[in-house]
């Protein structure tokens, strides 16, 4: 765009308020059709664009946050949770699902796969903790301090016990 943009500058006669007067949709294909944008100028050789987000958009937006409420609250009258927790404590037992659980509490954002999930496919985990395992080791031998921490935290207790639970099935 920049090498077209440049050409058509060269070939004009009348050089003033070039990015003003060149056409809009040119630069449109640019961007997704969510968006839109204002060119204004600053100074004679500086421009200034504001990107600026559809309403469609925000709307559609802020549609999606309010059905993942609904469904939150909806999950939360059925105690959906409370079921799944309960299943898990049958299938792994209450010390796994405790370790779990406040492994999940101490990593908020980061996703945790749930110990029925890691039984069912075991093989697509084992290798991810086995891994894990092995960085431990190689940190204890390197920085013993660095270790002694991770191995207090709930994460690492919580696979410490799944690679306990694969390596006896």
């Amino acid at each position: 765009m920049k090498e077209e943009l440049k050409k058509k500058y060269n070939s004009l006669e009348n050089k003033e308020e070039f990015i003003l007067n060149h056409p809009k949709e040119e630069y449109l294909k640019f961007l997704k059709s969510e968006f839109g944008y204002t060119i204004n100028k600053t100074n004679d050789l500086e421009y200034t664009v504001e990107l600026k987000e559809k309403v469609s958009s925000q709307e559609k937006n802020i549609r999606a946050k309010h059905k993942e409420k609904l469904q939150m609250l909806k999950n939360k009258r059925c105690n959906t949770y409370g079921r799944t927790l309960k299943s898990m404590k049958k299938d792994v037992g209450e010390d796994m699902l405790n370790s779990y659980l406040s492994a999940q509490n101490s990593m908020k954002g980061y996703p945790i796969p749930d110990p029925q999930e890691i039984l069912k496919n075991k093989a697509k985990y084992q290798k991810q903790f086995e891994e894990y395992g092995q960085m431990i080791k190689t940190m204890q031998k390197e920085n013993p301090d660095v270790s002694k921490t991770l191995n207090n935290t709930p994460y690492h207790k919580y696979v410490e016990q799944i690679l306990k639970k694969i390596n006896s099935e």
